[in-house]
């Protein structure tokens, strides 16, 4: 910038007094802001390099660029390439200044964007299961995340973000894509999903438990299953709940959508109580595979 005397045409510099009236421009208003070049590159990943272009740089002018509260001038030229490696989101200010007078245009608000390091995800699945669950590695509140194709066709609806990682639906292996777009930034994300098959399966270990000073005996269903998945009971008979109160009172049943707990080493698992005098029945699911075990009285 060039900066003269609040109330005289007067300025003093270690030559002695300079007498230079300001340029008219310096009492108008500034000329418009700058517009952005399409061929400006304003997001990337962490490395990735900036180039930010004024469009229809005038003759006589250079391109000006500031830092984020404006108190420093970054770049100044009439190259009108302005270059740097991206580290993190922020917000630069552009602007044209005449190379004679010194005039400064308005400015330029230009957002920066430092997209996230996400990547197209998929657990292994049950052998009955239609294909893997394929999700993303994580998800920015606000932004919308559409799934498609490696050919760019949608499949199913687009999810919102939630800021952890968010899951799509089941689909077979192959190659996909996750086009996202929202207030901030737009991107798209490629990827394969290649996940193994499991052989889930259910199983009550302890079983044989029958003998109980009041009648109830504990029984924990098992299972096994690619971690990752969410199993909960689609249909229960004769197991309830271990919070029960003690005999001669009413065992609680357990509701029905009741969550099995990740155990991991891909094993979920229920606790129950049983009456030894009857037998019991139940079925779970992870939404696409049904997996159901049965009991009988041991002394039938």
């Amino acid at each position: 910038f060039r900066y003269a005397g609040a109330n005289s045409d007067d300025v003093y510099n270690n030559s002695g007094w300079l007498f230079e009236g300001c340029p008219d421009c310096f009492n108008q208003q500034p000329v418009a802001a700058p517009e952005l070049d399409p061929a400006s590159v304003t997001q990337g990943m962490d490395g990735a390099q900036i180039t930010l272009i004024l469009q229809n740089l005038p003759v006589g002018y250079e391109a000006l660029w500031f830092n984020a509260d404006q108190s420093q001038e970054l770049y100044a030229d009439v190259a009108n390439n302005y270059q740097f490696t991206l580290n993190q989101s922020t917000e630069l200010f552009a602007a044209i200044r005449d190379q004679q007078t010194g005039c400064v245009s308005d400015i330029l608000p230009v957002s920066i964007i430092l997209l996230p390091d996400y990547s197209i995800t998929a657990a292994d699945y049950c052998t009955t299961d239609p294909g893997p669950l394929v999700g993303l590695s994580a998800s920015d509140p606000l932004e919308s995340y559409q799934l498609q194709t490696s050919g760019g066709t949608n499949l199913g609806d687009p999810v919102l973000g939630t800021g952890f990682p968010i899951v799509f639906g089941v689909y077979p292996n192959g190659d996909y894509q996750v086009v996202i777009t929202g207030p901030s930034y737009s991107e798209t994300i490629t990827g394969s999903v290649n996940a193994s098959a499991f052989n889930c399966e259910v199983a009550v270990p302890n079983f044989c438990t029958c003998d109980a000073a009041d009648g109830r005996a504990p029984v924990t269903v098992s299972a096994a299953a690619p971690s990752g998945q969410t199993w909960t009971v689609k249909a229960i008979i004769g197991l309830y709940q271990t919070s029960s109160p003690p005999s001669p009172a009413g065992p609680i049943p357990i509701p029905i959508g009741t969550a099995l707990t990740d155990s991991g080493g891909n094993m979920y698992t229920l606790d129950a109580i049983r009456l030894t005098t009857k037998g019991y029945w139940i079925q779970v699911t992870n939404g696409t595979t049904d997996l159901d075990i049965q009991v009988g009285n041991p002394s039938w």
